[in-house]
């Protein structure tokens, strides 16, 4: 019996650091993005901070993703997911959460962040 051709996720480094794995895609930006540099970058100030930005595509990992393959755990662009339809086995396709997007965090000016108390001592002086 021949083997069914599966999916092959490709890895892509952040655009920024070049050395963590890229996960988010930032439409404006056009750039691929590792959890932290998302972070830093979109933290900058309000502008930035409302970017669309979206589960970068497991198997090309150079799109945004906006459908998945659950029994893979991978994000698929709107490309991929026309090439994982037209394969001869039947995988089972479901639409991301929230349209693929990124759910955003409120902007918090740097000097409000700079402000802020560590976690810690916040916890230390709730009663």
């Amino acid at each position: 019996h021949a083997v069914p051709p599966q999916p092959a996720p490709k890895q892509a480094a952040c655009d920024l650091c070049r050395a963590a794995r890229a996960s988010i895609f930032c439409v404006a930006d056009n750039a691929r993005l590792c959890p932290r540099c998302d972070e830093d970058v979109h933290a900058v100030n309000e502008l930035a901070a409302r970017h669309v930005r979206s589960w970068l595509c497991d198997m090309c990992a150079s799109g945004p993703a906006t459908t998945c393959l659950p029994d893979y755990r991978m994000a698929l662009c709107n490309v991929c997911d026309g090439h994982v339809a037209a394969m001869p086995q039947e995988m089972h396709r479901a639409r991301l959460p929230n349209g693929g997007f990124v759910p955003s965090k409120p902007f918090v000016p740097q000097h409000a962040r700079a402000a802020q108390p560590p976690a810690a001592a916040q916890q230390q002086q709730q009663p």
